[in-house]
């Protein structure tokens, strides 16, 4: 389906953080979605977040119950076994919170339960939602390498530098720096359930006509550990630049 013409500055926003297993990161997550949600350009507009806890067996849900009040959102329950399943659970959810809105003027940000986004990060997407963006993918910086040997950073800025293209953009997709229209997520159906959602969900959207920008000002930090929750993430990613490049 093809785009429609851009709908421009949105009314309302909504927050996915899927988690499985994240007991110990995700009070910072949502310590920080929550400093972001207080923007002076984002605290008058409905912003709900969501976390879907998908098969977590530790106190992930506990933590994330004394962060968030019933006013701020909802934690939800799911055993999907994949974090393209648990956003897409989370991004109709955030629409059903803000179903008065019309899609095309409700903005999705997703993030990752072991990442931290900046304050600015909420502003940001909505300013390049007022200039006429449907999807914004932005960059994440590694929290730490004291699991990997220096190769291993030293090939992923590597891998980096390669995808830098002029004007400061770039060519990454990253769950856990990631925003879309809500009528644009749902035009292309959203995330599929597959390893590298967050790239497909790009690609169908540029498929589908629609704007994505790739700011390098908009970076979420994320965590470098060598053990992951998802398939495909980044923790995969390290893993295979180890292989490539043994000791």
């Amino acid at each position: 389906m093809s785009r429609t013409p851009a709908a421009g500055a949105v009314e309302a926003i909504g927050v996915v953080v899927p988690a499985r297993n994240e007991a110990e990161r995700i009070g910072a997550c949502l310590d920080s979605v929550l400093t972001a949600r207080g923007h002076p350009a984002v605290r008058a507009l409905s912003c709900p977040v969501v976390v879907v806890l998908d098969t977590c067996h530790d106190g992930t849900g506990a933590v994330a119950g004394s962060r968030l009040s019933p006013r701020d959102g909802e934690v939800l329950h799911v055993r999907a076994r994949s974090a393209a399943a648990a956003r897409h659970v989370g991004v109709l959810t955030v629409l059903r919170h803000l179903s008065s809105v019309d899609p095309a003027r409700v903005w999705v940000a997703t993030t990752d339960a072991d990442s931290v986004v900046p304050g600015h990060w909420l502003a940001t997407q909505l300013a390049l939602a007022a200039s006429g963006a449907d999807g914004v993918a932005g960059g994440i910086v590694v929290d730490g390498w004291h699991e990997h040997a220096s190769r291993v950073r030293d090939s992923y800025l590597a891998l980096l530098r390669s995808r830098r293209r002029p004007g400061g953009r770039h060519t990454h997709a990253y769950g856990a720096n990631l925003g879309v229209r809500g009528s644009a997520y749902l035009a292309v159906g959203g995330f599929r359930d597959r390893v590298g959602e967050d790239r497909a969900l790009r690609d169908a959207l540029r498929e589908g006509g629609f704007d994505v920008r790739h700011p390098s000002r908009l970076v979420v930090r994320t965590s470098g550990r060598r053990s992951g929750r998802a398939a495909g993430g980044l923790a995969d990613l390290l893993h295979r630049l180890e292989q490539r490049d043994p000791a």
